[in-house]
């Protein structure tokens, strides 16, 4: 039996109910694509919705879904993809994102720890946790590589806390 594709008004393909419930899809699945299979997808999609070309903006749309600037798959070099800095395709890695720019590496060991603000905060930090951050990149590279422990974000919280009160 041949499943027949569709697609509804605005252009996305509608799936049948019955294949939606037998889908099974884990949090690693849009991660582990790789090029040549987003190569053949994309050409399979061409081949059933002919009269529709996909554009590269949607592409890139697809490829960082939660618009945080870390892709699925890796097009172009220099880009890190969120299975490289442990991220999550959903929600928007924005301590890990302001971690990168303040100069910590993602293969430090306190980058792990920074992550968990986005896994706490759902990719919607306030000022503090963005301001703690930015304190954690004031320390060593030393400091930084130490391994975590459960109260690291404790720690680290209260050594941001102290380095603001001691600038005003």
């Amino acid at each position: 039996m041949k499943a027949v594709v569709k697609t509804d008004s605005k252009g996305r393909i509608a799936i049948p109910k019955t294949i939606r419930e037998k889908a099974e899809i884990k949090p690693g699945d849009l991660v582990e694509i790789s090029l040549e299979e987003v190569k053949t997808l994309e050409e399979i999609i061409k081949k059933h919705v002919e009269d529709r070309e996909i554009s590269q903006s949607e592409i890139d749309e697809i490829n960082d879904i939660d618009g945080d600037g870390f892709v699925q798959v890796k097009l172009t070099s220099g880009a890190l993809t969120e299975e490289e800095i442990g991220g999550n395709p959903l929600i928007p890695d924005k301590a890990k994102k302001e971690a990168l720019e303040q100069g910590i590496l993602y293969i430090e060991s306190i980058f792990q720890t920074i992550g968990k603000l986005d896994e706490k905060c759902k990719g919607k930090l306030p000022p503090e946790a963005l301001e703690a951050v930015a304190c954690i990149a004031n320390l060593s590279t030393e400091h930084r590589n130490q391994k975590p422990s459960s109260n690291s974000l404790r720690i680290y919280s209260a050594m941001a806390s102290t380095q603001t009160i001691s600038k005003n």
